[in-house]
């Protein structure tokens, strides 16, 4: 599976209108979306931002980023002027989170700080919250793991620890899983504020990383064949 383009992931998008806590309404709509979310979930909620609002004569629903609070997960929930549900992605983001938290520490290892949003492409969707990222790997025979890395910028950095970490990523976490990352090393000036924002947010766009000082940008993958990237130093030390 050789895969030579830019890593690319579509998922649902809208624009974010403003932080909680701008009106009543947006409070009330805030505390619906929180009440449908622990009726169904074992867990604590706060809607931290709403997008496009229904009542609009184009669109009957509201879509909001959610934070689970207790592990730190962000995800998008839409709902209807009935307070249904149409969609939300926490059982998938949970899960992401805990392999984003994998992905960090083996960097940490090798002397890389790191921020990872990443997500298990497979044909079998997740629906428990209870799944580990292993019983995962079993149960659903993902196809790859996909998603965009934040590297802070550190002149000490060497290919062959990028290689090693991935090496054991794909060896030991992910089960010979494939796994293809868009990465972007970013400034250590600018590297603590893009954490922070990074964090904030279920997905950004490519766009996003205008308002930082991104130092270099590649597609770096591993797989069964082994190290694919488009960065030409890391290409030097396969």
């Amino acid at each position: 599976m050789k895969i030579l383009k830019r890593v690319g992931v579509i998922f649902m998008a809208f624009s974010i209108l403003g932080l909680l806590g701008c009106s009543k309404v947006d409070d009330d709509i805030a505390d619906r979306v929180v009440k449908k979310l622990e009726e169904k979930y074992d867990g604590e909620f706060e809607v931290t931002a709403l997008g496009n609002r229904f009542g609009t004569a184009t669109n009957d629903t509201v879509t909001t980023y959610v934070r689970e609070k207790n592990n730190d997960v962000v995800f998008e929930v839409v709902m209807d002027n009935d307070d249904n549900i149409e969609f939300e992605d926490y059982p998938r983001r949970k899960l992401a989170k805990e392999l984003e938290s994998q992905y960090t520490e083996v960097l940490d290892k090798e002397g890389i700080n790191s921020v990872a949003r990443l997500d298990m492409i497979s044909e079998k969707a997740v629906q428990s919250v209870e799944i580990s990222l292993s019983e995962s790997i079993d149960s659903h025979s993902p196809k790859y793991f996909v998603g965009d890395v934040i590297l802070e910028e550190n002149e000490n950095m060497k290919p062959d620890d990028l290689i090693q970490a991935y090496e054991s990523l794909y060896n030991n976490q992910l089960k010979k899983t494939p796994l293809q990352t868009n990465i972007w090393i970013i400034s250590s000036d600018n590297f603590d504020q893009a954490v922070q924002e990074f964090n904030e947010n279920p997905w950004v766009s490519d766009a996003w990383y205008d308002d930082y000082d991104v130092v270099n940008n590649f597609l770096l993958v591993i797989e069964e064949e082994g190290i694919v990237t488009d960065n030409e130093e890391i290409k030097r030390h396969l």
